[in-house]
């Protein structure tokens, strides 16, 4: 029916282009944030992008004082972000995908976007993959073609 009664959007999935560079934009609407993953694909790589959208002023307050930033599948499973910055209201933590990272996102029903400043508790959110798996795979798939 298209109703949810936890705060959370159902997660949308569209693959856009930025001049001659495709990418897969996953987005879902939280009451309190909402979460977007950016696949780009380049040179037969892709670059994984992941954002927490809230204000201008929090994204800029989380980035000057970030110790950790990283993903974390629902298994467990952390991919270190190689790369943060704050964008507006959006803070974007960034990771070049190899295979196996690729893999982990798959299998993974919920991709949290974390980050940690040394204090006891971390900070971000979640986003919701089930009903991404088929685009990412697409995406995956032309990406790889395309550059061979």
């Amino acid at each position: 029916m298209g109703l949810s009664n936890n705060g959370s959007g159902p997660t949308t999935a569209a693959i856009k282009m930025v001049a001659v560079t495709p990418y897969l934009k996953i987005e879902q609407s939280h009451h309190n944030v909402t979460t977007r993953v950016l696949l780009s694909c380049a040179s037969n790589r892709i670059t994984l992008q992941a954002g927490i959208v809230t204000t201008p002023e929090l994204s800029r307050e989380k980035q000057s004082s970030l110790a950790r930033n990283y993903m974390e599948t629902d298994t467990g499973e952390i991919l270190i972000a190689q790369g943060s910055s704050a964008v507006g209201s959006v803070l974007w933590l960034r990771r070049t995908l190899n295979d196996a990272d690729l893999l982990s996102i798959l299998k993974t029903k919920q991709l949290g976007i974390w980050t940690e400043n040394g204090g006891p508790m971390r900070w971000g959110a979640t986003i919701e993959l089930r009903t991404t798996r088929e685009k990412i795979i697409y995406f995956r798939n032309n990406c790889l073609r395309g550059a061979a």
